[in-house]
């Protein structure tokens, strides 16, 4: 699954003409207690190039990709992400903090290093106890009620605890929490919900555990009384500013010398081919020319020879009908970056290789 989920990101950079700066899993899967039929919650950070940033007209800052039944991906914009840090919005500190990373390049780092500047003790135990407080009276107030709900009120009960006895954003394990922060005597009703929420589809319901409403309930209005008196935090904009500037004028810089190639996932289903094996022959077939490949349809020109060995790479796959008959785009830039859609010079002297 992770091979898909990088193809899926790629696919989105290229499509939307963003780079990717970090990529995780949340949800149940990060929280170590996924169902059989749990999906996955790809979540990930991005950059637009600079000049998107200096429209007069606004740029949405989130990308959706529609969901499906396995997989749930969406993104949200560098500069919403650093506004939100500002604000210390808990999500993006479980997203840091998730034990599966997809993609990451040095901005998670620099990320992960200053993000302590801004958690608020204050905003967190509001986030998550209102979060809690919301599933409570929603989800298990009836005599019957579904398994997994009981985790979505535990987990943000357990990161209020750790918020108070800390003063560390919580982690994103679950299992972390039951071991620092559940009462002892309730740590046999969890077990055994987790091993039925583990084994059992996502609808499983089941009759309600008193023992452990009882300790919701209590510890939903005890955190609340603690969040309202919690103090405020004052933080200050330069450094996310200078993260902000330093990313976009870097991270979309083209590569001069390389081309990038998108197959087109539908041509190839029905001509029998996988994209990711396309994606490895090209690959394997334009090492012979020394180039390197910088991305999952990306390549370099070896550094040595970048116009020939360009060239002769760009010539000989243009040559190759499994290439052809199966491809979506093919950009090409060379000295000044400037693109060159490669496709459409086939189309004018050399129309009978598409």
């Amino acid at each position: 699954m992770k091979k898909e989920i990088l193809r899926k990101l790629h696919e989105i950079e290229i499509k939307e003409n963003v780079k990717i700066l970090f990529a995780a899993e949340s949800g149940s899967r990060a929280w170590g207690f996924a169902s059989p039929d749990s999906d996955y919650d790809v979540r990930f950070i991005y950059v637009r190039p600079k000049e998107e940033y200096l429209r007069l007209d606004t740029v949405k800052d989130v990308i959706e990709v529609p969901i499906n039944e396995v997989l749930d991906i969406n993104g949200w914009d560098l500069q919403k992400t650093l506004r939100l840090l500002y604000k210390s919005n808990p999500t993006l500190f479980e997203w840091f903090s998730s034990p599966i990373v997809y993609m990451e390049t040095e901005f998670a780092d620099e990320f992960r290093a200053m993000m302590m500047e801004y958690f608020s003790t204050k905003r967190s135990l509001h986030h998550y106890i209102n979060m809690a407080e919301r599933n409570y009276r929603e989800y298990l107030k009836g005599d019957m009620v579904r398994a997994k709900k009981y985790f979505y009120v535990l987990r943000p009960v357990l990161a209020c605890r750790w918020i108070l006895e800390k003063g560390t954003p919580p982690p994103m394990l679950f299992s972390e929490l039951v071991e620092s922060q559940l009462p002892g005597f309730l740590k046999p009703a969890v077990d055994e919900l987790l091993k039925l929420k583990m084994d059992s589809p996502e609808i499983k319901e089941i009759p309600r555990v008193d023992v452990i409403n009882e300790y919701l309930h209590k510890s939903i209005n005890e955190i609340k009384d603690f969040a309202e008196a919690a103090e405020n935090k004052k933080c200050d904009w330069n450094t996310l500013n200078k993260i902000f500037i330093q990313n976009i004028q870097t991270a979309m810089t083209k590569q001069p010398w390389s081309f990038i190639i998108v197959f087109d996932e539908e041509k190839a289903k029905r001509n029998g081919y996988d994209v990711d094996t396309l994606y490895d022959y090209v690959n394997k077939n334009v090492e012979r020319y020394g180039l390197i490949r910088i991305g999952h349809g990306t390549w370099k020109a070896n550094p040595d020879d970048e116009v020939e060995s360009q060239c002769l790479a760009i010539s000989m796959l243009s040559k190759m009908q499994w290439v052809m008959q199966n491809i979506k785009s093919f950009t090409a830039f060379e000295d000044d970056a400037d693109e060159i859609d490669c496709l459409e010079v086939f189309r004018r002297y050399a129309p009978k290789r598409l």
